[in-house]
């Protein structure tokens, strides 16, 4: 796989935030990828919590996509320490993220707090509905004959599908070109109106709508088990690939210096919406209620797994 650079406009997108004086009583959640993807649905709700539960008067959503969510992350590292501002988003811009620079340009555990996981979720890997497979070994067949079949869209460089392209690529043997999109959703469009063959993403509503009504074939997911919610699609695990197992969580991050009881008293409203199982299923997510330690040990646990297969990338990312 060819050597990759990151944008080196990623730290000049991420405009420095307001003061805390400037914030008063409003909450800002983050999200690093564009509008239309997993991130919006938990932040939006995570939003409406807020209020209700009296955490902040008013809160918003803002949407920062580039290099793979580290535009969001650079904004919230510089926020006002003060519980106001927090990231939404994938575990995975805080245990692949940090792998990808020669210098790194944050410390995932000095440079921020952990307020709690909301959902888990699995890695899907789609086909749009005029490729002619049904199945992930007749998707490898025509890839192999067929270069423009042999190509797969992420929401970015450095994000946990490309991770999981490009062990795939190595497990099979198979060349399979990575296509970098600014988030998800686009790549997503772009499968749907079939500019692209294929696509490597977070196991979501669309996606499990689309596959049931035949717009789409989802071929493999990466998890240990079979997702519930698609539970005729098998594992890469059952296909033969032990090593094509990943998952990831999606979580609610503060600056590093937030009071511990501000960081507590967030961690009780993501909490809150972490249990509320009956509305993450309507959107294809899988409750994951843990706590801020709980959430802790984790990241550190998949953030020193995750080391090597970064590094056997074999990309760099020049520092913005």
């Amino acid at each position: 796989m060819k050597r990759r650079h990151f944008c080196g406009a990623a730290a000049a997108a991420a405009f420095a935030p307001l003061t805390s004086e400037a914030q008063g009583n409003s909450a800002r959640i983050v999200v690093g990828f564009a509008a239309g993807g997993q991130g919006d649905v938990l932040a939006r709700r995570l939003a409406d919590l807020l209020r209700s539960t009296g955490y902040a008067e008013t809160a918003i959503v803002e949407n920062r996509p580039g290099a793979g969510g580290l535009v969001a992350l650079q904004y919230v590292k510089a926020a006002p320490a003060d519980g106001m501002t927090m990231l939404l988003g994938p575990a995975s811009v805080m245990t692949i993220l940090p792998h990808a620079f020669a210098k790194p340009l944050f410390d995932p555990f000095g440079d921020f707090s952990a307020a709690g996981a909301i959902s888990d979720l699995d890695y899907v890997f789609t086909v749009h509905a005029g490729l002619p497979a049904a199945t992930f070994a007749q998707y490898l067949e025509l890839a192999r004959k067929d270069p423009g079949v042999a190509r797969y869209g992420t929401g970015g460089i450095g994000s946990g599908p490309h991770i999981v392209g490009y062990m795939l690529a190595r497990a099979t043997k198979t060349q399979i070109d990575h296509v970098p999109y600014r988030g998800g959703p686009a790549a997503f469009q772009d499968l749907m109106g079939a500019q692209i063959p294929a696509t490597i993403g977070a196991l979501n509503e669309a996606v499990v709508r689309n596959h049931k009504e035949g717009r789409l074939r989802a071929l493999a997911t990466s998890g240990r088990k079979r997702s519930v919610f698609l539970p005729d699609v098998p594992t890469f695990l059952e296909l033969g690939y032990p090593d094509l197992v990943m998952t990831d969580m999606n979580g609610v991050w503060v600056p590093a210096k937030t009071p511990a009881a501000q960081t507590e008293r967030l961690a009780g409203v993501v909490q809150e919406l972490a249990r509320d199982s009956a509305f993450l299923s309507k959107f294809s997510m899988e409750s994951l209620p843990l706590n801020p330690e709980a959430f802790t040990r984790r990241l550190k646990s998949e953030y020193h797994a995750m080391r090597a297969h970064v590094k056997a990338i074999g990309f760099t990312a020049a520092t913005p």
